[in-house]
């Protein structure tokens, strides 16, 4: 049969070579895995209550307006935009993406863009 995936010895089901593919895929649309300097308003990534940057909790209201950890005590646990109750769920979305930024500072880019390329995962 063409187009047919045959199962290398020693795999269970077609798991591992679905993945394969997938990987193929992937690499095939960023062929270049080195990290780039990317241009981001880095003001997403601040409370919209105090502007200093969130840090873990975050926390939000059933409308999804977003205030940190600290904020939360000083307004009373209201959200100031649309007055419902804030401080009792958590943003686990926006907790993930601070988490997987990494900022660098402007001072240090210009020196740290050949080690970037040299060490990717740094």
């Amino acid at each position: 049969m063409v187009g047919a995936s045959v199962p290398v010895s020693g795999e269970k089901d077609g798991a591992s070579s679905i993945l394969t593919q997938k990987r193929k895929r992937s690499s095939k649309s960023s062929p270049d895995k080195r990290l780039s300097p990317a241009l981001l308003d880095l003001n997403v990534l601040d409370c919209p209550i105090c502007f200093e940057a969130f840090t873990i909790p975050i926390f939000q209201c059933e409308n999804g307006h977003l205030a940190c950890s600290s904020c939360c005590p000083k307004i009373s646990n209201k959200c100031p935009t649309c007055a419902l109750p804030t401080g009792h769920i958590r943003c686990r979305a926006m907790e993930s993406v601070v988490e997987s930024v990494c900022v660098i500072p402007p001072h240090t880019m210009r020196d740290s863009i050949g080690s970037f390329a040299a060490n990717p995962l740094m």
